[in-house]
C-alpha cells in the first residue's frame, strides 16, 4: 500500500496527485495551512473551500495527520525572478524546482523527492511552494521554461540556504 500523505506537511504538487484534488483545491489546502495553522484532525478538511463530504470519504484512506511537535516543519515558498537583458514579457514561462527533502517519522528518516512548479507573471515572477528549507538536504535543481517548453536556464545550488527571493 502507497504512503499516505501527511496533509500538514504536503506541497500544493503533493496534494495535487490524489484523486479528485487537482491543483485548485490543493491551493485552497496550502492557503488553509497557512492561514489557520496545521490539521488537528483529518475531518478539517471540510473547512477548506472545494472539499466536499463525497471527496473527503474518497481521501480518507490516503490522507493522514501527523500533529507532531509544534515546532515541526511547515511548507514554505520562494519567490523566483526571472530576468532577462532585453525585458520582454514572461507570460505563460514556468518555473520548476527540484530536489530530495528528510522525513522523519517514528524516530527513522527517510529521504523523500519533491518538486514543484509554478507559471510566472508576466513580469518574470513565480511563486513556489517547497518543504521547510531546513528538511532539504543536498543540492535543488531551478529550472526555468518558455511556453513552447524550452529550457531558458537550469542551474543548481544548496537547498537549506534558499533565499526567500531568488533573481534567476
Amino acid at each position: 500500500m502507497p504512503e499516505r500523505v501527511d496533509i500538514n506537511i504536503a506541497t500544493k504538487e503533493e496534494l495535487a496527485t490524489l484523486p479528485g484534488v487537482g491543483e485548485t483545491i490543493a491551493e485552497n489546502i496550502t492557503v488553509f495551512r497557512a492561514e489557520h495553522g496545521r490539521f488537528a484532525a483529518i475531518d478539517e478538511l471540510l473547512d477548506v473551500e472545494g472539499i466536499t463530504r463525497r471527496l473527503l470519504k474518497r481521501l480518507r484512506g490516503l490522507v493522514t495527520v501527523d500533529t507532531g511537535p509544534s515546532g515541526s516543519p511547515m511548507p514554505e515558498s520562494v519567490d523566483i525572478q526571472l530576468s532577462s537583458t532585453s525585458g520582454g514579457d514572461f507570460t505563460e514561462h514556468s518555473v520548476t524546482i527540484a530536489g530530495v527533502r528528510r522525513v522523519e517519522r517514528d524516530e527513522e528518516a527517510q529521504d523523500l523527492p519533491f518538486a514543484s512548479s509554478a507559471p510566472t507573471d508576466r513580469t518574470g515572477l513565480a511563486t513556489l511552494t517547497i518543504p521547510a528549507r531546513s528538511t532539504i538536504i543536498g543540492q535543488v535543481t531551478l529550472r526555468a521554461t518558455a511556453p513552447d517548453g524550452e529550457l531558458l536556464k537550469s542551474e543548481s545550488q544548496a537547498g537549506a540556504s534558499l533565499p526567500r527571493k531568488r533573481d534567476t
